[in-house]
């Protein structure tokens, strides 16, 4: 594996922006948004010297919230989205406003850890070939619940390392790209999965010769699914989005798959690791953990199989279920902002 040291810690930073979606507030606690911006306003450098901290602002955020956010971070700008975009559309809308020649993702639901914003940074003054840098994220949070998500879900969780090494994958939550290389080769935004244009995304930087960096010291804490609905749809969107990421890669997915992830026990072998050996204590919630994540497996094979009958079923419904949530807050007196 391909490494690079860290930049020196006097290296010349580019100028940046910070980008933040809040679609994920659909299916999450509306108050993560707040967490956010508190993870990275005491950073150093200091969000307020960005270019811009662009909200990318679905209609999930109350206005009591917007007016008490838009007081306490002055530095922050709220930008309602046009339309029903998509996840990957918001992202792509935020780097279209934005003006830095580096463009940082944060999502709603993370909290980043203090060296942050210095760690995303340095390596693009340090390295003029990096084009895109991906930072490590985990699932936050103690318990049976928590490790039975971090053991199933997304993220690899946290290293421990030092060094910036390669790997063929980033998540939006917790990445970087140069502005310009980012609008010259974008994701689809539009498709039939729900997180699955990433995955195409990543596949389309591979055949470009693209290397994706990662920072192990760039750290991020994701929220765990919230609520026993949220779980149960996520887990079937993954098995659908399998599906729908299998039809559109063809005899690419599996090769993908492999080299991501090296197969299915090497992945829990490396999120064992990840939080059980560096947090012995977890093991104590390994018995019950382990059912739950049985359960969440099964529900991205259910949610395969339905996606194999019925493609676009379970996204469908998925959008319906978002659509009457958020008229249900529209009908309350200012529980959806205006925009900014």
């Amino acid at each position: 594996m391909e490494t690079r040291n860290q930049p020196d810690p006097n290296t010349p930073l580019p100028s940046f922006s910070i980008v933040v979606e809040t679609e994920n507030l659909a299916v999450t606690d509306i108050a993560g948004l707040e967490e956010s911006l508190d993870s990275l306003a005491g950073q150093q450098p200091s969000p307020a010297q960005a270019r811009e901290v662009i909200v990318i602002e679905s209609g999930d955020v109350p206005k009591k919230l917007l007016d008490r956010l838009t007081a306490k971070y002055p530095w922050v700008r709220f930008v309602r989205a046009e339309g029903d975009l998509s996840y990957e559309g918001a992202k792509i809308e935020g780097a279209r406003r934005s003006t830095g020649e580096i463009v940082l993702y944060a999502d709603s639901d993370c909290v980043y850890e203090p060296d942050w914003i210095w760690s995303m940074l340095a390596p693009f003054g340090a390295y003029s070939d990096l084009s895109v840098l991906a930072g490590e994220t985990a699932i936050r949070g103690e318990g049976p619940y928590a490790l039975a998500i971090a053991l199933t879900f997304f993220f690899d969780g946290h290293t421990g390392g030092n060094d910036l090494y390669q790997r063929p994958t980033y998540y939006f939550n917790n990445v970087a790209f140069r502005r310009r290389f980012l609008l010259d080769n974008p994701p689809a935004v539009e498709g039939a999965s729900y997180r699955g244009g990433i995955v195409m995304h990543i596949a389309e930087l591979s055949r470009k010769g693209c290397p994706i960096w990662w920072q192990p010291w760039a750290r991020a804490h994701h929220a765990p699914p919230k609520g026993l609905a949220t779980w149960f749809w996520r887990y079937l969107l993954i098995g659908a989005d399998n599906v729908a990421i299998r039809r559109s890669m063809l005899g690419e997915w599996e090769n993908w798959r492999r080299s991501v992830r090296g197969g299915r026990w090497a992945k829990l072998k490396r999120r064992l690791k990840a939080n059980i050996g560096r947090k012995p204590r977890s093991a104590w919630y390994l018995p019950l953990a382990l059912p739950i994540a049985g359960l969440s497996a099964g529900l991205v094979y259910a949610g395969a199989g339905i996606a194999l009958a019925k493609p676009n079923y379970i996204l469908k419904n998925f959008k319906q279920l978002e659509r009457v949530s958020q008229s249900h807050s529209a009908d309350v007196p200012g529980a959806r902002s205006s925009g900014g």
